[in-house]
């Protein structure tokens, strides 16, 4: 029987226990090959413009089919993956998309949404201050791996994205096709990370 540690003996039985037990406890944790993947990244909600329903979870066994819906069931701090695929209003989006705060919304961020079905966001209405733009993000929130367009014409000042709140990350996406602003940031609005565009 070994002696309690705490009993303020020595006893030259228990000199090794600490690497008894700490062999013990790494023996339990997994391996992870260096050659296998690494954990698949997961989301709150999956968008699929192809193979989505507004009706379905939102899982990403059963995705939304638009964006516009996602963002009416999203809540800070939790993120949107969107497969590729044209997000306009033909399949049934509203301009602007409303962006909640603390929202990440996730396109194909390795090929800045341009990969060999582009993730596009196509389309723009105005935002509270009569900005023409397709995404009026929240403070806090992100958009990162799409290609972006605001081709509508019939608003007075179109652009690609207007940020209006504070702490906007606009990340890897690929942002075209407007004559007045491929990203306007409001006089007022602070804090933005803008990087990896095209």
């Amino acid at each position: 029987v070994l002696a309690p540690l705490w009993s303020g003996h020595y006893n030259p039985r228990m000199r090794n226990l600490p690497l008894l037990m700490l062999t013990v406890a790494l023996s339990g944790c997994p391996k992870r090959d260096s050659n296998s993947p690494a954990p698949k990244e997961t989301f709150d909600w999956y968008v699929d413009a192809v193979n989505g329903s507004d009706a379905f979870a939102g899982t990403e066994a059963a995705p939304f089919k638009t964006i516009t819906f996602a963002m009416t069931m999203a809540a800070a701090g939790q993120s949107v993956k969107v497969a590729p695929g044209t997000y306009d209003a033909a399949n049934g989006e509203v301009f602007p998309i409303a962006l909640p705060a603390g929202v990440s919304l996730i396109g194909d961020e390795k090929n800045k949404g341009n990969g060999g079905v582009l993730t596009l966001i196509l389309g723009g209405g105005n935002n509270a201050d009569a900005f023409g733009t397709a995404i009026d993000a929240g403070a806090g929130a992100g958009i990162a791996g799409f290609a972006i367009r605001n081709n509508n014409t019939g608003l007075a000042t179109p652009m690609n994205l207007v940020l209006r709140n504070n702490a906007i990350t606009v990340r890897n996406n690929r942002i075209y096709g407007s004559s007045n602003a491929g990203i306007l940031v409001n006089n007022g609005s602070v804090n933005h990370v803008i990087t990896g565009n095209l």
